[in-house]
């Protein structure tokens, strides 16, 4: 895959995202809802970099209502992020997955004071180079997550994903 590098577009955005978070015009609720995006996003890369530590510090609450169970992961519980991370590393080694990739996007994110409700379409595709009947599982769907602010930011509290539809090599094997 060839990669088009364009600094100058790169250098816009950039200057764009400073100079609005650091306008003074700009509104808390807006400085709040990027914060919440980023965190989202942050959801994700960690995911898919197994940086389970990140998520732990940066991302989740201790304790997050976990519900996966349109995937048949049981039903929706309250539990620790260390429960939840163990969880998805564990499935990943037993798959033998060499790589996972989550792409999020229509974000909306609905503030209510110091609590937030984001919903985002995301597909998450995992690849298994030694699998012999298709290498790639595909799951489209969405996700339902609640924020709230802590001393230490913006964190995740609930975690609610709704599969859609489920394409390829179920088994990765």
């Amino acid at each position: 895959m060839k990669i088009i590098k364009c600094p100058t577009l790169l250098m816009l955005i950039s200057l764009l995202t400073f100079s609005c978070i650091n306008d003074k015009n700009i509104s808390k609720a807006t400085i709040d809802k990027l914060e919440i995006m980023e965190k989202t996003n942050l959801l994700f890369n960690y995911t898919d970099a197994f940086n389970w530590e990140g998520l732990h510090q940066e991302v989740m609450t201790e304790e997050v209502l976990f519900d996966m169970s349109s995937i048949g992961a049981g039903p929706a519980n309250t539990v620790s992020r260390e429960n939840i991370t163990s969880g998805w590393n564990a499935n990943y080694t037993a798959m033998d997955i060499d790589a996972v990739n989550h792409l999020n996007g229509n974000t909306v994110v609905s503030l209510k004071d110091n609590e937030a409700d984001v919903v985002t379409y995301a597909t998450a595709t995992l690849y298994r180079k030694e699998a012999t009947q298709g290498q790639t599982l595909e799951l489209t769907g969405d996700y339902d997550l609640h924020f709230i602010r802590t001393e230490q930011g913006w964190r995740l509290d609930e975690f609610i994903y709704n599969v859609r539809y489920i394409l390829g090599n179920q088994s990765l094997e």
